[in-house]
């Protein structure tokens, strides 16, 4: 099957670029440059070919996955469920993503509608051609990208709605 090729450069929708996540001294800065620098004749004696196959769906490249493993290993997590599970959730790793600064607000006196905020943020994947999260995902994701918000009900046009409170949407901020 082919491979999916890696690009730590490659822009994202939530932060700019991989290597803006990272600060400068990271653990895993040395680990890409250590599996980066590892030549064919190195993954040959593996028995791992590089190029893939030009058949079947994509498969994650070697040199990421080698990546992964090694640095789940340098920070204790080394099972494959509890490195797939933290590819998946642990987006706080993301340090508050470009999105979020852009669109939003922190305010204790603010709160949006939970549906509001997802929708607008599957808006903008729609634009870009990303993925979507549902409104649970999305919740998850936001936590710990926001610890000082808090869930509550709130009314809005006469209804009782699911909020997030402690934030709001930076052009809804504007018009009031």
């Amino acid at each position: 099957m082919p491979l999916r090729s890696v690009h730590r450069e490659q822009a994202w929708l939530l932060p700019p670029t991989l290597d803006n996540l990272l600060p400068e001294d990271h653990r895993a800065r040395f680990v890409a440059v250590f599996v980066d620098g590892l030549d064919h004749d190195v993954w040959a004696r593996m028995e791992i070919d590089l190029s893939g196959d030009p058949l079947g769906a994509p498969a994650y490249h070697p040199r990421a996955l080698l990546s992964l493993w090694i640095y789940g290993f340098m920070t204790g997590v080394l099972s494959s469920r509890k490195l797939e599970g933290a590819c998946r959730n642990q987006i706080s790793y993301l340090r508050r993503p470009v999105w979020l600064e852009g669109n939003t607000v922190d305010d204790p006196e603010s709160f949006v509608v939970k549906s509001v905020l997802s929708s607008a943020y599957n808006a903008r994947c729609s634009q870009d051609g990303r993925p979507f999260m549902n409104e649970n995902r999305f919740g998850r994701t936001l936590k710990p990208l926001r610890p000082g918000i808090t869930e509550g009900q709130r009314m809005v046009g006469g209804k009782l709605s699911w909020a997030w409170i402690g934030i709001g949407l930076k052009d809804e901020k504007s018009r009031q």
